[in-house]
């Protein structure tokens, strides 16, 4: 059986809020955005500090206290960039409301992907979609794509396992570890097994947590487009990925993150010939391309197509083409433009220095204190001594004296590092502040694929089809009616009297039925609200 092509994400977002006397008050800060979401859009709760809103989605402080928006369900890529964009809208919106009271001087938001400062962190961009094919190994067919995708997908930035300025198109991929997992907050797998469906019947859900968050909304688009695609080949009972199967999955992952070029090859399994990012991700547009007329394939399959092939024929042919659609194209040019007017430290420099921080991180072995910061002074107070670190000090001199270069500039190296890392944060961050917003105000890039007034009508109006806009309605009526005492979940809607089941994600028709008070059961939905079980339980 096939089904509609129907998907969502689920974006966390970095969160700081400092008072007046410039200290850290993230937890407030939150507490007030969630009230401040309650009084500005019609919502429902979901437990605990989770919000379901008019429009069908999600707003919710998640594990870690970070904030997290996930999509209505939507059934086509542009539906999905409407939603996530809408979203963020909302966000920024509040946030800038918190600015002006006299609780914040400021509060900021961002859509990053790794934490620079503690780099066991990392917020994902999770996406889902939903399928029906069964009793398929689908990872095999999923893995090969889900690899190569980083050249059109990644949202750029510097590799945060090394002390040095290595850029990277996916910092998120150094935070995957294994080929296939079943944890999404450490030993992270390229596919995640995790198969809570959230829906009743025969659907299934697959959940991708691999990917990153990004500004641009073409690449937005492009990223849930052809994997819905993908997802609709697998449940016609397709192979789209051949026998693309790799030697080594999670090291060709961070081969193709390591980059920019595009080109490099990489191990296939089985003696097969190697193979790069941008021929695995052919061998899955030409399946698409011949089956564009079959029924099961979206109608807007077609436009995504397209866009996928000339993506691919532009990354093969000069990837700087692509600045004003892909970020990770776009921050690398920007980071080349801070290091080039960087006083102290020249382009050619940096493959020297990231030798340099590299060999002595090897030195030293990790055995450093985990606060310990490497500097110039550090460096010139071993030169002399016996031992190993004098040695390596003595023969890393030796280097730099080749290169005209001194221990003094180290601090240089590791400041412009510090600022590109900054540069990250600020490039993504909501609103006004954020320099992709002002770059994109700026009329400079070509990325929009909707206009902010139809994502701003999306805050309160859900999608037009699907139990997401049934859930939507309903959550407005029961505000309006000033109706309370209701619990919303994903697939049901709990209230005193009565319940509603959206079980079935293509839900038509509104149908609610009676239970007394002491039949309602939320457990239904165990994940979804773990503060309101606990609070049953206690």
């Amino acid at each position: 059986m096939t089904v509609p092509a129907m998907a969502g994400l689920e974006t966390e977002f970095g969160f700081a809020a400092v008072d007046r006397e410039g200290l850290r008050i993230d937890g407030k800060a939150l507490s007030k955005l969630m009230e401040a979401t309650r009084s500005r859009v019609a919502t429902l709760s979901g437990g605990g500090t989770r919000l379901f809103l008019e429009n069908g989605g999600l707003l919710y402080i998640d594990a870690g206290s970070h904030l997290e928006w996930a999509t209505p369900e939507s059934m086509s890529p542009t539906e999905i960039v409407t939603y996530a964009r809408s979203g963020e809208r909302l966000i920024a919106t509040i946030v800038s409301e918190l600015e002006s009271t006299e609780l914040f001087a400021e509060v900021r938001v961002w859509k990053g992907n790794v934490d620079y400062v503690q780099t066991e962190s990392s917020w994902g961009c999770h996406e889902s979609y939903l399928y029906t094919r069964s009793g398929v190994r689908i990872s095999e067919q999923l893995i090969p794509f889900l690899i190569s995708r980083v050249i059109f997908t990644g949202s750029g930035g510097l590799n945060i396992e090394s002390r040095g300025i290595e850029f990277s198109l996916s910092p998120r991929v150094a935070h995957i570890k294994h080929a296939v997992s079943d944890g999404s907050m450490s030993m992270r797998g390229i596919f995640h097994t995790k198969n809570e469906t959230l829906n009743e019947k025969n659907y299934n859900r697959l959940h991708v947590i691999c990917g990153e968050s990004n500004c641009s909304q073409f690449q937005t688009w492009l990223k849930t487009g052809t994997m819905m695609i993908i997802m609709a080949m697998l449940d016609a009972g397709k192979r789209p990925g051949g026998k693309l199967k790799l030697k080594q999955a999670v090291e060709a992952m961070r081969a193709i993150a390591a980059d920019p070029a595009c080109a490099i090859t990489f191990e296939r399994a089985n003696g097969k010939p190697d193979t790069s990012a941008l021929e695995i991700q052919r061998v899955y547009l030409r399946m698409a391309e011949g089956l564009l007329e079959e029924p099961f394939m979206p109608e807007w399959a077609g436009e995504i197509c397209q866009a996928w092939r000339q993506t691919l024929d532009t990354l093969a042919r000069d990837p700087s083409l692509l600045a004003g659609k892909l970020d990770w194209v776009l921050k690398k040019q920007l980071f080349e433009r801070q290091i080039d007017h960087y006083p102290t430290i020249s382009a050619e420099d940096i493959p020297v220095w990231n030798s340099v921080v590299s060999e002595l991180d090897r030195c030293l072995g990790g055995s450093l204190d985990p606060d310990f910061k490497l500097t110039s002074e550090f460096a010139l107070s071993k030169a002399d001594k016996a031992g190993r670190v004098g040695r390596t000090i003595k023969k890393l001199t030796a280097k730099l004296d080749r290169r005209g270069l001194a221990w003094e500039q180290l601090d240089s190296f590791i400041r412009l590092r510090f600022e590109l890392c900054e540069f990250d944060v600020r490039f993504s961050e909501l609103g006004q502040r954020g320099l992709f917003e002002s770059l994109d105000k700026a009329g400079v890039l070509d990325h929009r694929i909707v206009p902010d007034e139809e994502c701003d009508r999306a805050m309160t109006q859900p999608p037009s089809g699907g139990r997401a806009k049934i859930r939507g309605d309903c959550i407005r009526r029961l505000a309006e009616e000033n109706r309370t005492g209701y619990l919303c979940t994903w697939t049901n809607i709990f209230g005193p009297t009565e319940s509603l089941n959206l079980g079935d994600p293509f839900e038509t028709e509104e149908r609610w039925h009676e239970v007394a008070g002491e039949e309602r059961d939320p457990n239904l939905d165990l994940f979804e609200i773990p503060t309101f079980l606990r609070r049953r339980r206690e």
